[in-house]
C-alpha cells in the first residue's frame, strides 16, 4: 500500500496509474496535511511518494512529522519534485528522505527500481 501526494491532479493519476498497473494498491492526497491526517487515524502504508511543493502542508514539513512520529518514522518516503536544486535534494535526504527524484528527469523505472528497494 503506497500513499502518493501531490497537488497536482496529472501528476497524482499518473503515479497511481503506474502504480497499480505493477501491482501496488494507492491512496492518494493532495498535500501533507491530508497525508499526515491520514496517518494520524491510522491508515497503514508500506511507503510514501510525496511532491515537494503542496498547499497547506509541503513535502519537506511532511517529512520531518513523519520521521519525528514512532509510529510512522520506519516507512520509506520516496520525494518526486520539480526542485532540482542540490540544496533542495540534499534538504531532503538530510530530512530522511529514503529517494530523492527529479520530475523533468523523471523515469517510471527508476521509480519502481526504488520502491521495490525500499518495500
Amino acid at each position: 500500500h503506497i500513499l502518493v501526494l501531490d497537488d497536482s491532479i496529472t501528476t497524482r493519476t499518473l503515479e497511481k496509474s503506474i502504480l497499480e498497473a505493477h501491482g501496488y494498491r494507492v491512496t492518494l492526497c493532495v498535500d501533507g496535511r491530508e497525508a499526515l491526517e491520514r496517518l494520524s487515524e491510522g491508515m497503514e502504508v508500506g511507503l510514501i511518494i510525496s511532491d515537494v511543493e503542496m498547499p497547506r502542508m509541503d513535502g519537506f514539513a511532511l517529512l520531518q512529522a513523519v520521521k519525528a512520529d514512532r509510529r510512522l518514522e520506519e516507512i520509506p518516503v520516496i520525494l518526486v519534485t520539480s526542485r532540482a536544486s542540490d540544496e533542495d535534494r540534499e534538504r531532503g535526504l538530510r530530512l530522511g528522505a529514503d529517494a530523492y527524484i527529479v520530475k523533468t528527469r523523471f523515469d517510471q523505472n527508476e521509480l519502481l527500481a526504488g520502491i521495490r528497494r525500499l518495500l
